[in-house]
């Protein structure tokens, strides 16, 4: 399939200067788990949809929400309209205001290259300074009654296991750091090593002064982090 895609872009573009191959990361999963992989990305885009919609009919102003505003809608509602950290209530009306509410990495993104909306979580601008580069236990943890009423908290929100497991962490050491890190950026599974030498070795790149290097493999969590800052919103069934 990697061949006919390529050569159906050397057809019409010509002889590429250079490749990049991200791997898909359900790539090699049995039949019925990449159904399930289908199914949880299409309930995903009614939801997507729905939240585009009401988005809309609270802010006429924003008229074409981008991802970063569906993703705190989301969060508003998933949290029932309330800070994580602080549990003070966010007001609709307030939610993108400028400055007032932001989305928090609950695992430092630079401790664990996790930006997943499984490890984001909606708090206020303030507690989020305050937070800093810590986990919730290393800001507040020592404060055993602020942590008994935050941990009451999340044990009711409706989220999957992994963010409630994330959010109560109370151990995220330079080893478990290291592990975040290689795992969401460093895959180098099979497939995409055989690709990159196949490649490498079969293919008339168009020579370019200067370059050394024509084939690259890229981990799709370094696409996905890019398509998010540069807010392009992702429909598998629109286009490629």
């Amino acid at each position: 399939q990697t061949r006919k895609i390529i050569n159906g872009i050397i057809k019409r573009y010509g002889s590429p200067s250079g490749i990049y191959i991200e791997l898909a990361r359900e790539m090699g999963r049995p039949y019925n788990e990449r159904r399930e992989i289908e199914k949880m990305y299409n309930k995903n885009r009614t939801v997507n949809d729905h939240a585009r919609e009401h988005i809309r009919e609270l802010y006429p102003e924003i008229s074409n929400p981008r991802g970063h505003d569906i993703l705190k809608y989301k969060l508003w509602q998933e949290q029932n309209g309330v800070c994580a950290y602080s549990l003070q209530s966010i007001p609709i009306e307030r939610l993108f205001d400028a400055g007032y509410a932001e989305v928090d990495h609950i695992i430092p993104y630079s401790r664990s290259f996790d930006d997943s909306n499984g490890n984001k979580i909606l708090v206020l601008k303030t507690e989020n300074q305050n937070k800093q580069n810590r986990t919730p236990f290393e800001w507040f943890g020592h404060d055993e009654k602020r942590w008994q009423t935050f941990t009451s908290f999340v044990t009711t929100l409706k989220v999957a296991k992994k963010k409630k497991d994330l959010l109560l962490k109370e151990n995220f050491d330079d080893e478990q750091a290291e592990n975040f890190k290689s795992r969401h950026l460093n895959d180098t599974r099979y497939i995409t090593r055989f690709l990159k030498n196949f490649i490498e070795e079969n293919l008339q790149f168009r020579e370019e002064e200067g370059r050394k290097q024509y084939v690259y493999s890229v981990n799709g969590a370094y696409t996905s982090l890019m398509r998010k800052r540069w807010g392009f919103n992702k429909n598998r069934q629109e286009n490629d």
